[in-house]
């Protein structure tokens, strides 16, 4: 047998295995979570340039997805970064791209439900879900936040936080509500 297309063969074999693997995983999350939809880069340049986070403390982003916002946030406002995600295989990738980018003690990222993350010792929130789960995290966000810190919710209100509300932020046809607890 041909060596060079055997091994043409198993790659190929592998990446299908791989797109398949990916395919359900992205249909279990997407009954259990949200569909992976990064945050425009315009919106979080300006976004975190008006909310100016503290060096050294700690920015979450929930549902996290790839990583950018807290990667870009550690980088740019040096915090301490922590992203969360339900998507395995979107948390390895964001370690990897904090590693190749030399923010690997910055901008850490791990596989977890949002609604089982402490942030009891966050400075700030981002989140980019739907309204649907953010109702659900309101209660979370106001039990167990600490207080002080902001919760930076793009593109949607926080039905039950209205209380909170310390700003909206409009970018284009898209607002940006920041709450502090």
């Amino acid at each position: 047998m041909n060596l060079p297309l055997l091994l043409a063969a198993i790659v190929i074999a592998a990446v299908i295995l791989l797109l398949f693997a990916l395919a359900i995983v992205n249909f279990t999350i997407f009954l259990d979570g949200v569909p992976y939809v990064p945050s425009k880069k315009k919106i979080v340049y300006r976004v975190l340039k008006i909310i100016n986070p503290k060096p050294n403390s700690l920015f979450m982003d929930l549902g996290c997805g790839d990583g950018y916002v807290v990667r870009y946030a550690a980088e740019k406002f040096k915090v301490n970064g922590l992203g969360i995600d339900l998507n395995p295989i979107l948390i390895v990738w964001a370690n990897l791209l904090s590693l190749f980018t030399g923010l690997r003690r910055q901008a850490r990222f791990k596989t977890q439900n949002v609604f089982r993350a402490d942030i009891s010792r966050a400075n700030y929130i981002f989140v980019y879900l739907t309204p649907q789960i953010l109702e659900k995290l309101a209660e979370k966000f106001q039990t167990e936040g600490a207080p002080g810190a902001l919760i930076i919710s793009n593109s949607f209100v926080i039905k039950g936080m209205e209380k909170f509300l310390i700003q909206t932020i409009p970018i284009d046809k898209v607002k940006v509500f920041v709450y502090q607890l």
